[in-house]
């Protein structure tokens, strides 16, 4: 549990030049969201988490970031790899984006070092909303992954 919440907040940060579509913003959230897990900066993740955040338990966002806080504390850096599966805007200022994450321990190079790093895999679905002009997610579900999924397949 604390690993899925820990990897739903390492995807979400930062600063950079806009992008035009919503998808391609969307797309830059999620790398935005990487480096900021990479460089441990809690604080950004957190802010690409909506203050209405609800989990598949109930949890908000005072409660996803006390697990995250607990896992950075414990763990130090976790080291990750995405691929978006798919995404989708079914209305203005309305996200749905799927994502496929390896963790590990150590810095994953490739698709192909996850089984050598004994790397855990999730899919992440989430919701996000446009606030003040920036994506945030406002719900998720997660569950574990296979290897085909990474790969590109369901």
């Amino acid at each position: 549990m604390r690993r899925l919440c820990l990897a739903l907040l390492l995807l979400v940060a930062g600063c950079s030049k806009k992008p035009e579509t919503p998808e391609e913003r969307v797309r830059d959230m999620v790398k935005r969201a990487e480096a900021a897990a990479a460089e441990g900066d809690l604080s950004a993740l957190k802010a690409f988490v909506s203050e209405r955040f609800r989990g598949p338990g109930g949890q908000d966002k005072r409660e996803l970031s006390g697990v995250l806080n607990y896992h950075f504390l414990r763990y130090g850096q976790v080291h990750t790899l995405t691929r978006i599966a798919d995404l989708k805007v079914p209305a203005p200022g309305q996200a749905e984006v799927g994502l496929v994450i390896a963790l590990a321990a150590s810095p994953i190079e490739n698709v192909g070092a996850i089984p050598d790093l004994h790397a855990d895999l999730y899919r992440f679905d989430w919701q996000l909303a446009e606030e003040d002009g920036e994506w945030r997610v406002t719900g998720a579900e997660w569950r574990r992954a296979g290897p085909q999924e990474m790969l590109g397949g369901e």
